[in-house]
């Protein structure tokens, strides 16, 4: 029993850590649907150090992520989007919420602007949520 409440939550924090990691997209004049190839050329990798607090019996999750953003994404204006479950709580610089985008494909995201530039490219949020991926016993 106790064997499997162990690989049960394992898989639960497995589940939720690789389907709720933060989106991180260009921000710019065209439709979020459509794709500008030249600003994704220059942007590199993001970087996240993840702390992590996961209550699988209560489907809670809450994250402290510290965001190394490159320098295309750094700029007040710039856009992100994060799994609509996930409630932000704290944003270092201040974020804005620009709204929900539904998806069909995936879960909807809401999607938030840098109210000012990220002090030497980083970005602190922290966010919790429930999630339920309808993982049972």
């Amino acid at each position: 029993m106790h064997t499997r409440h162990l690989i049960r939550s394992s898989c639960i924090s497995l589940l939720i850590t690789c389907a709720l990691p933060p989106v991180l997209a260009v921000a710019g004049d065209a439709p979020s649907s459509s794709v500008n190839t030249d600003s994704e050329a220059s942007i590199s990798a993001v970087d996240h150090s993840l702390r992590v607090k996961l209550d699988p019996s209560a489907h809670h999750i809450s994250v402290n992520d510290t965001i190394t953003l490159p320098k295309a994404l750094r700029t007040a204006g710039s856009e992100f989007a994060l799994n609509s479950a996930l409630t932000i709580t704290h944003s270092e610089p201040e974020i804005r919420n620009l709204g929900l985008q539904k998806r069909g494909d995936g879960p909807d995201l809401n999607r938030y602007t840098l109210e000012s530039d990220a002090e030497d490219g980083v970005l602190h949020l922290s966010y919790k949520g429930v999630i339920n991926l309808g993982l049972g016993d």
